[in-house]
């Protein structure tokens, strides 16, 4: 009996031990300032951009605003008024990728972040075309040190990890920004390689954006600008681009046709 009535005690006080007000409050304080230390490490991990990478940051902005104001040299070698600059075929270019449905089979995301970079070397180099005198070799090296000129302004003293073990500098931070910068300067470089189904129709994009942007500027100011068409014409890659480009072509093709009857009218 002894024995039971010990058992009961000691159960009882349990109880009253875990159910007791302080021993809850205790613990709600406890978990409350586990919360409070995970939400504090979650903002020290969320800190903003560190000096050094602002700077660098709004030098490349300034850099490549330039492509908000550089002419596109086809359209001004063809002396169309008010053509359209380099960062507005960009946008053009980076709307069709967002168009792309899921039967393309490509990285749609990728292809976006391609259409917005493909052309960031022309901030430094200019907008070459194949009648500027410029060799294709001379061209692409010219931009490919352009890209890695806007690399290194945009890691200058930063704080990398390296191989060296007695280097403790690194900052994560930085590391993470790097990352980051080499991600949309490698997409430029994997654009130039034309080998990923990505980049393959990131460049249909770009031909058919061109010839889309001289059969407008055929309409709208009474233009004749069938060298665009003829130097694009069998160079698409990819089913969509081919698909886009014969729609266009059987499109001015109808439309001159039409003017070429109504002229005879005349």
């Amino acid at each position: 009996m002894s024995n039971v009535f010990n058992t009961i005690v000691v159960i009882s006080f349990s109880f009253i031990y875990c159910c007791w007000p302080e021993k809850t409050n205790f613990k709600n304080r406890k978990s409350t300032k586990n919360k409070e230390h995970m939400q504090q490490e979650q903002e020290q991990h969320q800190q903003h951009l560190t000096p050094t990478q602002v700077k660098n940051m709004i030098q490349f902005l300034r850099q490549i605003n330039k492509l908000k104001h550089l002419l596109r040299t086809g359209w001004v070698n063809s002396q169309i008024n008010q053509p359209e600059t380099v960062a507005s075929h960009m946008w053009r270019m980076s709307i069709m990728s967002m168009m792309i449905p899921p039967c393309a089979n490509v990285n749609r995301e990728r292809c976006l972040k391609m259409c917005l970079v493909h052309d960031l070397a022309e901030s430094i180099v200019g907008d070459i075309t194949p009648f500027d005198g410029v060799s294709e070799d001379d061209k692409h090296k010219r931009e490919w040190n352009a890209i890695e000129h806007l690399r290194r302004e945009l890691l200058k003293g930063l704080q990398l990890e390296t191989n060296n073990d007695d280097d403790v500098g690194d900052d994560s931070r930085d590391q993470e920004f790097a990352n980051v910068v080499h991600e949309m300067l490698d997409l430029f470089m994997e654009y130039e390689n034309n080998e990923t189904p990505e980049a393959k129709l990131v460049k249909d994009f770009d031909k058919f954006d061109m010839i889309l942007q001289a059969d407008e500027y055929e309409v709208d100011q009474n233009k004749h600008l069938p060298s665009f068409f003829k130097t694009t014409q069998s160079k698409f890659q990819t089913n969509i681009g081919k698909s886009l480009a014969d729609e266009l072509y059987n499109q001015r093709n109808a439309r001159l046709q039409t003017q070429q009857q109504d002229d005879q009218q005349a």
